[in-house]
């Protein structure tokens, strides 16, 4: 679930970085939704995600992007509702990594004697991303503390992140010329670690992402693929 909610969290900045200034969002306007569906590597539908385009601030310095996230299980039951807050100033889309640790964690907020550190660095996008730019590697560390005990640690680490190519991808809603975005991720919540190599899949058409792909030891652990917009 980590893994997954990384993977589509990341690929929802790219699709915001596929504007070529802080102003324009293609079709994302406020009020707008995507859904992509998850499956496994046996192509057996494991959970979906729907965007939603809550608020855009435009400032004179910087925009601010508001979006929901709601997550879904096999069963389409909603299992999580998550917030995203996205920065665009100066060429740039940046966000805290932080966003991507807190899933899951909120619940547990509701201890009182619960606090949370977080250090870490932003991650910095290019606006108009295209095939050769590369993107700096990010990480970020939360600590969760129940009185004076750790409770967890999550560490997220996103690396070798790059635009590698331009393909073709074919969705129910038809075929779309996307750019190829490649990048290493590394989830550690506790003693559990996951690595996975990842592709992400952009329409400039449509102005975000159709596709995104998992990898595990070179092998496809997981895929997700546009299933309907409003």
């Amino acid at each position: 679930m980590k893994n997954l909610i990384t993977t589509l969290l990341l690929s929802l900045l790219f699709t915001v970085s596929q504007a070529q200034e802080c102003g324009n969002f293609n079709s994302m306007k406020e009020g707008f939704i995507y859904t992509m569906k998850t499956f496994d590597k046996k192509d057996k539908f494991i959970g979906s995600v729907s965007y939603n385009l809550l608020k855009v601030e435009e400032g004179s310095a910087e925009t601010k992007i508001q979006m929901e996230c709601v997550y879904r299980d096999k069963k389409d039951k909603e299992n999580t509702v998550h917030e995203v807050e996205i920065l665009c100033s100066d060429g740039f889309i940046k966000t805290s990594l932080n966003q991507f640790t807190s899933v899951g964690t909120e619940t547990l907020a509701l201890e009182d004697d619960m606090t949370v550190e977080m250090e870490g660095t932003t991650f910095d996008i290019p606006l108009g991303i295209s095939v050769g730019d590369k993107i700096r590697d990010s990480d970020f560390t939360t600590n969760v503390f129940i009185g004076d005990v750790k409770f967890l640690t999550t560490i997220v680490k996103v690396t070798d992140c790059k635009a590698t190519a331009m393909k073709t991808v074919t969705t129910d809603a038809g075929d779309f010329e996307c750019v190829v975005i490649e990048y290493n991720s590394m989830i550690k919540a506790g003693f559990v670690t996951l690595r996975h190599s990842n592709k992400v899949y952009f329409s400039k058409e449509l102005g975000y992402f159709v596709k995104t792909e998992a990898y595990k030891n070179g092998k496809l652990d997981s895929y997700t693929i546009l299933s309907e917009k409003v």
